[in-house]
Formats: C-alpha cells, sequence, structure tokens
C-alpha cells in the first residue's frame, strides 16, 4: 500500500497500520516522503522528523531509505516482502524522495477544473 507524507497524519492510515499488526497481516506500506503535505511542508503538518518510526507504535518494523536510490529501494522492498512471506507481518518503509515543491498547488487545480466532466 502506498501513502504520502501527508496521509501519514489521516486516521485511516493508523487504523490501517493498527489492524495490520494486530493480524500480523502480510503488508508492506510504502510511505513516500517528499517533504510536502500537499500544501505544507511535512514539518510544519507534523513534530515526527522520522516517519517510519511510527510503526513502533503499531508494534511493526519501519525502517527510512533514500527513495531516490533504486538499488537501496529494491533491497529494502525484498527485505520487507520475505518478512511478510515468512510470517513476520507487516512493515512500513518510509521512502524520502525530496522535491521542490513551492507550495503552490494553482496548477493542480487548474488541472482539475480543466478535467472536471461539464
Amino acid at each position: 500500500a502506498f501513502i504520502g507524507d501527508g496521509g501519514s497524519s489521516e486516521g485511516d492510515f493508523h487504523e490501517a497500520l493498527n489492524f495490520a499488526g494486530a493480524l500480523n497481516a502480510p503488508c508492506v506500506f510504502i510511505l513516500q516522503n517528499n517533504g510536502w503535505a500537499i500544501s505544507v511542508p511535512t514539518r510544519t503538518q507534523t513534530k515526527a522528523t522520522n516517519l517510519s518510526h511510527r510503526a513502533l507504535g503499531y508494534g511493526i518494523p519501519g525502517v527510512r531509505v533514500d527513495g531516490n536510490d533504486v538499488l537501496a529501494s529494491l533491497a529494502v522492498s525484498k527485505w520487507a516482502l520475505e518478512e511478510c512471506r515468512t510470517g513476520n507481518g507487516p512493515v512500513l518503509i518510509e521512502a524520502l524522495q525530496p522535491c521542490d515543491h513551492g507550495g503552490d498547488d494553482r496548477g493542480i487545480e487548474q488541472f482539475a477544473q480543466i478535467d472536471a466532466p461539464e
């Protein structure tokens, strides 16, 4: 399952981690952290500096990886899948993927208006 850093502050995210941990479900959660939670920097949305640590509250492992490093991401993903396949339960991977966002979502709104049905 994929989620962004902004979505990791939503209740559904925490409910999913709790449910997966309680049932020892074979799930890999990939949290794509680009440093922006829609229109605000992640540091404004949360005081947490390492979002993979959120996994600890649900009794599951969490690991952080450079999401722009293909080989590191592949290695962590393989490890997480093996954890699931061997019955060790869910894993949360935080993939750091910094970008220059700028905080201006007007372009997104304009595309939504263009694509909206009439």
